[in-house]
């Protein structure tokens, strides 16, 4: 397995991840397409070449060196 930045292809399966995770809470896929085109060093995934196991969502703040923890997710 490993971790890598995502990139758009991954964002079909971290959605279906995010909603199988947090259900109604869950961010739509068209803001994960979004956090892959505007942070794309903030989302990264664990990829175990068969399918996306994880992922974690940051986002900048305001504050240069520091980011926010979003989301976390993993496979059962």
């Amino acid at each position: 397995m490993i971790i890598r930045t995502a990139i758009t292809p991954d964002v079909p399966a971290v959605a279906s991840l995010e909603r199988s995770t947090f259900r109604a809470q869950a961010y739509p896929a068209v803001f994960l397409r979004q956090a892959v085109d505007l942070w794309p060093d903030l989302i990264c995934v664990a990829d175990d070449n068969e399918a996306i196991q994880g992922y974690a969502l940051g986002a900048p703040s305001a504050s240069p060196n520091d980011a926010w923890i979003l989301a976390l997710a993993v496979r059962p």
